[in-house]
């Protein structure tokens, strides 16, 4: 049994061998493929161009911007809100700053003037629930807007109630 596998094993390795020995005599060589064949066309240079109406430009950064955030997003009691109006990064002083404050349920609106560091941070309660600020800047005809927002948590203050309850040695 294992003479028979080993001659099958043989007879089908020298029979790939003569199987690629007979392929390989019978392609051309690659000196005659060379030498029968016309050389390629020269490739030919594409160049789109696309129409001058669908090119946008580079956008430009906004000169004046305001920046707004909450000093906590989930507070409880209080909380600050601060804005940083900057002309092209740097602070600008004097600016008027309105944060319109959107409570569920009523708005309100605080403001203030910018510092040398062109901040203005304003105190404000917590609120309960989701509270959007829109904050507003305006400095000589300049105008930029944000927003910031935080969640409320207020939580309920307890009622203080007085109950009795029976005492087991005590009968009515």
């Amino acid at each position: 049994m294992q003479r028979s596998s080993r001659n099958a094993w043989q007879g089908f390795t020298l029979g790939t061998c003569l199987l690629f020995s007979l392929t390989a005599c019978s392609m051309p060589s690659i000196l005659q493929l060379s030498s029968n064949t016309t050389p390629l066309p020269t490739p030919q240079k594409i160049v789109i161009h696309p129409p001058a109406e669908s090119l946008t430009p580079t956008p430009v950064d906004a000169p004046y911007k305001v920046a707004a955030w909450a000093s906590d997003d989930t507070p409880q009691t209080h909380v600050m809100l601060y804005a940083r109006f900057t002309h092209y990064g740097i602070p600008v002083a004097g600016a008027f700053i309105k944060f319109v404050i959107h409570y569920p349920g009523n708005n309100v609106v605080l403001s203030g003037v910018t510092d040398d560091d062109g901040m203005v941070a304003v105190a404000t309660a917590a609120g309960n629930g989701p509270v959007i600020v829109d904050v507003y800047a305006s400095y000589e005809g300049i105008r930029s807007h944000n927003t910031a927002f935080f969640y409320g948590m207020t939580l309920p203050t307890p009622t203080p109630t007085t109950t009795t309850t029976p005492r087991p040695d005590v009968t009515p």
